[in-house]
């Protein structure tokens, strides 16, 4: 996407490296610290790097994705990320049908759509008054309550007809609180970085402003009355 997209044929595009390589250092040293076994490492090491792929590519085309609806944008980002994902997850594993493909697509396919549906829900609530610091908060809400949804989803399926849980529904229910958190915290910190250079970053900045539709902040009068156009630049976020 740097070579093949006409507008990240510049220097400032190459700083979407920046966030990749501080994820797999904080990887790394996680991996260190806690002693983590090679398969495990082997198995979240692939999800994060497809993640991280995937956001890499969405936000080298989200000068693109901001030509569309907020609707539009949203269905296209997902498919995007979902057909980087796929190409990923299959190369692992050398294009070829493993046991262990079908639940990382489906972790894979969970952990973007969060993504997306926060990244939309926190423009929401931002859109009438915006800050950086706002923005990361309500990020950092939005991203464990979808996990957390996500996983209650899932395990209500097997609730409805293994009996034995039914029993256990409470312990069910603080697996679910504790790993949903854990998750939702890994996911916000893999985005974290991506959200910085938005912020930082004028090329980006830019970008994220006509992607998001988002106002100017409110440090320079982005509180925005109702009903004024949401369509102001976010030039100058400090």
């Amino acid at each position: 996407m740097l070579v093949l997209i006409r507008e990240n044929r510049c220097r400032p595009a190459w700083l979407i490296w920046l966030p990749v390589f501080v994820v797999f250092a904080l990887w790394g040293m996680f991996c260190q610290v806690l002693g983590i076994p090679s398969s495990s490492i082997e198995q979240f090491g692939l999800l994060i790097s497809t993640v991280l792929l995937a956001l890499a590519v969405l936000w080298l085309v989200s000068g693109w994705l901001g030509r569309f609806s907020g609707i539009a944008s949203f269905f296209l980002a997902f498919l995007l990320m979902a057909i980087v994902g796929i190409i990923g997850i299959f190369s692992n594993f050398s294009f070829q049908w493993d046991r262990n493909v079908t639940p990382c697509i489906l972790v894979y396919g969970i952990s973007v759509f969060v993504l997306l549906l926060a990244i939309a829900l926190t423009r929401r609530c931002c859109r009438k008054k915006f800050g950086a610091k706002r923005f990361l908060l309500f990020l950092l809400l939005w991203i464990p309550v979808f996990i957390m949804a996500s996983i209650l989803v899932y395990m209500g399926i097997f609730v409805i007809f293994e009996e034995n849980l039914r029993r256990m529904i409470l312990m069910v229910l603080f697996q679910v609180i504790i790993s949903s958190s854990v998750m939702g915290i890994a996911l916000y910190i893999i985005l974290l970085p991506f959200m910085i250079l938005a912020f930082r970053s004028g090329f980006y900045r830019r970008r994220l402003g006509r992607c998001l539709n988002l106002p100017a902040p409110a440090a320079e009068g982005g509180n925005l009355e109702a009903g004024q156009p949401e369509n102001v630049g976010i030039d100058d976020i400090t």
